[in-house]
């Protein structure tokens, strides 16, 4: 599979595009807590409310007694990380990987604290977290983060819809795959997530924001100076127009050419016999969208998808309909593990779940 792009953002886009993404405001840790649930429950619930002082007090009482409690440490590194410390963030993360090189959230940490300076070394700790846990809804969500701040839009839109997939109340994901499919030339179908968050009971101005720039880059003027002025004066309203117009631009500019659905179809295969292996490669909200991320990750490694059929059905999850993009023809679990394998690096796959 060929390497998703890597090159840094402009000085000019980095930072605007930023400001449109939405990270998740917490990690949740589920490992055993010999310390007792509650007591790291403080932790949790003073980051949230904004005192990752008290948190840290209450993480470093635990580590006195039990320096090897990597639930623990990884709620000091939350800490650390909410108080803007990074360095510390990322020594408390490094030390609960020495104890379990499986721990997914202090991966998950240590690639936040890369966003900001290293994209692609983000999305590499992302991806090793996802190794150990396929499901995992913020680092998925951080993941396409990674990628949207590289310019790679169209990559980012598979794990921003499995992060939604895993937990469908995530509005930090739908938020992000809404302005992840309007920089990648999907304006119809960014509004669909956007529109119904922009206007809902739960709006909020970021949100807002993003759907107007989801309306600028489907070519609606008006309606995305409208959606502004409900909470900017009218030279802040100009500002972000400019602002958003100079990401879209830059982000067309990267678009490689799109096939039309009908060029290049994929030949033919056998189906398989009853019973045997399927992988899933995405869930979408519209068919067409399921479709058209086929053809992007078939563009980039013709050969490891040559022969492969797509089989795209309907799902129903907590009453919403997804698109599931799954592909067939493997004749045990290890074949279809070793495809999974090659194709993570652009992603997110899995043994169908049946």
């Amino acid at each position: 599979m060929a390497s998703p792009q890597r090159r840094a953002m402009s000085p000019c886009l980095g930072p605007a595009l930023a400001l449109l993404l939405a990270s998740c405001a917490s990690s949740h840790t589920n490992a055993a807590n010999p310390a007792g649930p509650s007591t790291l429950n403080v932790a949790d619930a003073a980051i949230a409310g904004g005192d990752p002082g008290m948190a840290l007090s209450v993480t470093r009482a635990i580590l006195a007694s039990a320096p090897d409690n990597v639930d623990a440490l990884i709620h000091e590194g939350n800490a650390y990380y909410a108080l803007q410390r990074c360095p510390a963030a990322d020594a408390a993360y490094q030390v609960a990987l020495h104890y379990d090189p499986h721990a997914t959230q202090a991966q998950t940490g240590l690639g936040r604290c890369l966003l900001k300076t290293d994209p692609h070394a983000a999305e590499l700790a992302f991806t090793q977290a996802l190794a150990d846990d396929p499901n995992n809804a913020d680092a998925l969500n951080d993941l396409g983060i990674a990628r949207d701040l590289q310019g790679n839009f169209a990559g980012a839109v598979v794990p921003y819809s499995r992060a939604l997939l895993a937990d469908p109340s995530m509005t930090a994901a739908e938020v992000n795959l809404g302005l992840s499919l309007a920089l990648s030339g999907n304006g119809p179908e960014a509004l669909q997530y956007l529109g119904p968050l922009a206007t809902g009971q739960g709006a909020t101005p970021k949100i807002r924001e993003d759907y107007a720039a989801a309306l600028l880059a489907s070519g609606r003027q008006a309606e995305a100076r409208q959606v502004l002025s409900i909470d900017l004066p009218p030279d802040q309203v100009r500002q972000a127009m400019r602002g958003f117009s100079q990401v879209i631009v830059q982000s067309e500019a990267a678009l490689p050419p799109a096939p039309a659905l009908t060029e290049a179809p994929v030949a033919p295969v056998a189906a398989p016999p009853r019973g045997h292996t399927l992988v899933q490669l995405g869930a979408f909200n519209s068919r067409r969208l399921a479709e058209q991320v086929w053809q992007h990750l078939d563009a980039r490694d013709p050969a490891l998808f040559a022969g492969r059929t797509p089989e795209i059905t309907s799902v129903i999850v907590k009453r919403r309909v997804f698109y599931r993009l799954r592909v067939a023809g493997f004749e045990n679990d290890a074949a279809a593990s070793r495809f999974c394998g090659a194709v993570a690096a652009a992603s997110a796959c899995t043994l169908a779940d049946f």
